[in-house]
This record gives C-alpha cells, sequence and structure tokens, in this order.
C-alpha cells in the first residue's frame, strides 16, 4: 500500500485502514508550502502498536524559532485525551531521528502549513513508512527515538495481577527524556514503616540499564504524576505490578519517551 496525493486542494484528509503502507507529503518529492495542510490517521490491526519510520524528512527551517510547515504525530487520534508524541517537526532530519511507536493501533500525523510564500531553496518534504508490531505486556522493546508506553487496556481499567515489562532502548551515545502524561493507580497502603511508595500494592517502577534496586528511579503509585526522567543512558526499564485484588476502577498510566 502507498498513499499518494490525490489533488491539488489546500487541504487533504486521508484515513488509513492498512496493515502496512506509505505516506508521503503532497507530490513528494518536491514540497509546495500552499498545499500542505493534511491529515493522515493510521488504523491497524486490533491489539497491535504501529510504528513510523522516516525515510526522508525535509521542510524548510524554523525562522525566528517557529515552524512555517510542520509535522506532528499524536498518540491515536487527534481528538480527546490523546496527544502529540513529540513537538511539532520541520527542518531536515536524519532517517532514524524522530521515528515514533504509539500505545495502541491508531496514529495521527498532521502537516500544516503557515504560510504560502513560496522558498527560494526546493524542499522534498517527507516519506514515512508504517507497519504493526504486537503488543504484549512483557518482555515489549522500544527502540524506535521517540513513543509512548501505556499500561494494558488503557485509558480503560487495568487487569489485576499484572507484572508488565516495558525496556526502552536507544542507539547508544543517546539519553531518555521520560515523562508521564497520565497515571492513576491505587493509592499506597498506610506508611507506618517506611516510605509510602513502598507500600503501594499496584506501582511503576523506573530503572536505568539495568533491572536491579541500585539502577531503579522511583516506585510510584497513586493519583499524582511521577516527576519527569532524563537518564544518562540509552536503556530504560519500566515495570507495571498490579495486584491480584478484584478489578481496578483505575486507568493505569501513559507516558512519552524521546532521545
Amino acid at each position: 500500500f502507498e498513499l499518494t496525493s490525490l489533488s491539488v486542494e489546500k487541504e487533504c484528509h486521508h484515513a488509513i485502514n492498512k496493515t502496512f503502507g506509505v505516506i508521503k507529503s503532497p507530490h513528494y518529492p518536491f514540497f509546495n508550502p500552499s498545499n500542505s495542510s493534511c491529515t493522515y490517521v493510521i488504523t491497524g490491526p486490533e491489539d497491535y502498536l504501529l510504528i513510523l519510520r522516516w525515510a526522508d524528512f525535509d521542510l524548510p527551517p524554523k525562522i525566528n524559532g517557529r515552524c512555517r510547515e510542520s509535522v506532528t504525530v499524536y498518540d491515536g487520534q487527534i481528538e480527546g485525551i490523546n496527544q502529540y508524541l513529540f513537538t511539532p517537526l520541520c527542518g531536515r532530519h536524519n532517517f532514524n531521528t524522530f521515528d515514533f511507536t504509539s500505545t495502541g493501533n491508531q496514529m495521527s500525523i498532521v502537516l500544516k502549513a503557515h504560510t504560502d510564500q513560496p522558498d527560494i531553496e526546493m524542499y522534498r518534504g517527507f516519506k514515512a513508512f508504517f507497519h504493526p508490531r504486537m503488543y504484549a505486556c512483557k518482555n515489549m522493546v522500544y527502540s524506535t527515538a521517540s513513543g509512548a508506553i501505556a499500561s494494558p487496556q488503557f485509558p480503560l481499567a487495568y487487569p489485576p495481577s499484572l507484572d508488565c515489562v516495558y525496556k526502552i532502548q536507544v542507539q547508544t551515545g543517546m539519553v531518555l527524556s521520560l515523562d508521564f502524561a497520565e497515571f492513576a493507580l491505587k493509592n499506597p497502603l498506610s506508611a507506618n514503616n517506611g516510605s509510602a511508595m513502598e507500600n503501594c500494592e499496584d506501582y511503576v517502577e523506573v530503572y536505568e540499564g539495568l533491572m536491579n534496586p541500585r539502577h531503579r528511579y522511583f516506585r510510584h503509585c497513586g493519583l499524582y504524576k511521577p516527576p519527569q526522567i532524563l537518564t544518562g543512558g540509552s536503556t530504560a526499564y519500566i515495570k507495571f505490578h498490579s495486584s491480584k485484588s478484584d478489578l481496578s476502577l483505575f486507568t493505569g498510566f501513559r507516558a512519552f519517551y524521546s532521545a
């Protein structure tokens, strides 16, 4: 499956229900800012994630700190609680610098133009490939430079008796930024002895490099988001544990990472 521009209108909207495919900016490899407002909503198979990999990304650079033409990638649809996986992109980038992984089987890509003025320099626009990957609670490895990770069934209530491990491993030499955008777990039990966060029935733990106590950043539960993390290396782990109690009314978490 390959998607190309079907018209010369200033706006284009594409609903893509395919397992594998290619998306391109209109008239790729010739970019025209006066015809560059497009939305691509990709829906893959149920119980799968989507991975988006750039083959080419060549848009005009920022002027006065602002993108005149930009691409924004959203986790899921644009509406509702979903949010972008990374800040709007413009300029020229290496192929794998801004690859993305979604939390579920839907991803949206928005190309916006803020000017109709042609550039003296020629730009190609963008070309990207997408493909699915089956979601797994255990031993899931995220290798794209950016992505989103969510607890099972998010934004619905998470099931009991879970021990999920999500490994983030990017290129050597990069560091990771990890931000929990949504967080709702069962509150900790009474902390008569020690820290309240060590008395969580359901919890999230974050590790850097190795999954052992010396490398643990924190254990966290409750309704308040953990602090943002900037690691010192290219590998991190998120562990999610839910107790054997009845089905929770809490929705779990969604975190965004970037290298």
